[in-house]
């Protein structure tokens, strides 16, 4: 069928084709740098950070992407490498660094990404930077470490925010800005994954805690 342009006259017809033309490409709406940018890390528990020297590294090298991504920073890789392994070591506590062009938020490491902002300083803040558009993007090592809440309550809020002030999630592989519907979908998807695999992960714990009470251990709570 024609669809919507079967009762457009040819100037009709033209002029559409002429503004979908002028349309700027998926490519050309996500431009970076923009604005500031904010670096988010967040692991789960205590142990992870004490166990996940990598991931945390992992982190840490977002640093070089911002700055190659054309961010104006005096904050070096090492050095936030070298927060962190303190932070590990516990001589040193998560916060918050910003210099120029780049915040790095590490508020939240050994928090669940299942808790609201009221738990989490760095999600708290990250929220408040969006709400007033001051974020052109937010360089993650992945999306689940932004929320893993199994309602999905906080992933919708998170797009919304970033949909109205046109920020970007970088992350080493992408960048998706949730103004492009492909992207939303993109970045809805990889919070639905998250949710879908802290419910196998909720399946597995409990399965363990009751293979472990039927032998007569204690688990910590009744199973």
């Amino acid at each position: 069928g024609q669809g919507s342009w079967g009762m457009l006259t040819v100037d009709e017809v033209l002029k559409r084709r002429s503004a979908a033309r002028r349309r700027l490409p998926d490519e050309e709406s996500r431009p970076l740098p923009d604005r500031k940018a904010l670096l988010y890390g967040r692991l789960s528990s205590p142990a992870q950070v004490r166990d996940s020297e990598e991931s945390l590294s992992e982190t840490a090298a977002l640093v070089d992407l911002a700055v190659a991504d054309g961010f104006r920073t005096s904050i070096k890789r090492e050095e936030v490498v070298r927060w962190l392994n303190e932070i590990r070591a516990g001589t040193a506590q998560p916060g918050i660094r910003e210099d120029g062009e780049l915040t790095v938020v590490v508020a939240d490491l050994g928090i669940s990404g299942t808790l609201g902002q009221e738990r989490r300083k760095g999600l708290a803040l990250l929220k408040a930077l969006l709400d007033k558009k001051e974020l052109g993007a937010i360089y993650v090592q992945e999306v689940s470490r932004l929320s893993r809440d199994p309602d999905m309550v906080e992933p919708f809020l998170l797009l919304k925010l970033m949909k109205d002030g046109k920020c970007r999630v970088r992350t080493p592989e992408r960048v998706l800005n949730p103004h492009v519907p492909r992207d939303w979908e993109v970045l809805r998807a990889d919070f639905e994954d998250a949710r879908q695999e802290l419910k196998v992960l909720g399946r597995r714990l409990h399965r363990k805690r009751t293979q472990k009470a039927a032998r007569g251990e204690w688990v910590g709570e009744p199973v």
